[in-house]
């Protein structure tokens, strides 16, 4: 079965599109690292500045968010992409570590080439964003089951070793 091509862009969501692919491109992947097949933006620079760097970088990616709500992004898509902000924004927080990760990750590029395969095939990107958050969720619910199954266990042992 394939997808049915979606309706082509307005002028005003052209100028959206645009504008969140500028925003990519400056803080994720404006200049590259010599030698490498690495680019940083922005986002990576930013990081660096402990706290008011990773808000601002993550203000910036809600306003990627927005952008994508007015171009009609399906909501499992816009979910996707406030993951892939969170794990951004969260794993930024770490001080090098986070840095480095800034630099690999790169939130905003990820999100803009969603919005991208949204707008060109919403149906195709909705189910293949959907089939990814369920895995993302079965994973946090597994961790947080085997989290409090260990906790209990540890918790036996540590009152075994009471007795």
């Amino acid at each position: 079965m394939s997808a049915s091509p979606s309706p082509p862009l307005t002028p005003e969501e052209e100028g959206y599109l645009a504008t969140i692919r500028t925003i990519a491109k400056v803080m994720d992947t404006a200049v590259p690292v010599p030698g490498t097949k690495l680019r940083v933006g922005a986002d990576a620079l930013l990081g660096l500045i402990p706290g008011i760097g990773d808000a601002t970088t993550m203000t910036i990616g809600a306003y990627i968010l927005q952008l994508a709500s007015k171009l009609g992004v399906p909501p499992v898509v816009m979910a996707r992409m406030v993951l892939n902000l969170t794990i951004d924004g969260l794993l930024g927080m770490i001080p090098i570590l986070g840095d480095v990760f800034d630099v690999l990750f790169q939130a905003n590029a990820r999100n803009a080439r969603l919005v991208e395969r949204a707008v060109m095939d919403r149906e195709g990107t909705r189910r293949s964003s959907g089939w990814i958050l369920a895995g993302v969720i079965a994973a946090l619910v597994l961790i947080t089951v085997g989290s409090i199954v260990g906790a209990y266990f540890v918790m036996m042992w540590l009152v075994g070793l009471a007795k």
